[in-house]
């Protein structure tokens, strides 16, 4: 079995950021959600916790930083809010047919791609859903309501994508791992073979 990060991995780029933009260009309302964000990425920066809900006292320093970044992501994708229910679909929709035309897949993976591959992604399911249907592959990624932007579990990064990883899969061995992220190496660690993906597509092993 072979898994892939997406973003930076499979896209060149982040894809989340660059739906933002796309937006910014046609639905430039999306703006007026800017300056939570910003205050809320401060926040985080500042090893702040943005959730103060006594409820998750209990968790663990580790644990608290994957909920912290979903908080902060959720917080981003308020602007979702600013999207008629009926347009978000065409707007992602135009969206990679843009970034397809534009050749953002890498040409490793188009290569040597295949239908057994899994993605597991800290970007949204609604976002790559469409890339999951050309690929033909699985995709492991973050639940969020692509109406109101809300998280239905943790963002799927760090450490939380091998929790995720084993949920579905178990202790199934991962063979190859690609990733142009640090914060993959639990993913990493776990896998047979892992390899790290440089801005321009190469690929090289990673040694760690």
């Amino acid at each position: 079995m072979k898994v892939y990060d997406f973003d930076g991995t499979i896209y060149s780029g982040d894809s989340t950021y660059d739906f933002y933009f796309y937006l910014i260009k046609n639905k430039p309302i999306v703006l007026l959600y800017l300056p939570r964000f910003i205050f809320s990425y401060i926040l985080y920066k500042l090893n702040i916790r943005i959730v103060k809900d006594e409820k998750y006292n209990y968790l663990s320093d580790d644990d608290f930083k994957v909920l912290n970044k979903t908080y902060l992501k959720q917080n981003f994708f308020r602007f979702l809010n600013a999207i008629d229910n009926k347009e978000i679909d065409k707007l992602i929709h135009d969206f990679w047919l843009e970034k397809i035309n534009q050749k953002k897949i890498f040409k490793y993976y188009m290569k040597n791609r295949n239908k057994n591959d899994v993605i597991i992604s800290a970007s949204p399911r609604f976002l790559l859903e469409p890339m999951q249907k050309v690929f033909k592959c699985d995709l492991i990624c973050s639940e969020v309501n692509k109406h109101t932007g809300k998280y239905s579990s943790l963002t799927c990064w760090w450490k939380e994508k091998v929790v995720r990883y084993k949920k579905k899969y178990g202790e199934k061995q991962i063979d190859e791992f690609y990733s142009d992220s640090v914060t993959d190496l639990p993913l990493a660690l776990i896998s047979k073979k892992s390899f790290r993906v440089l801005k321009n597509g190469k690929v090289i092993k990673w040694n760690f």
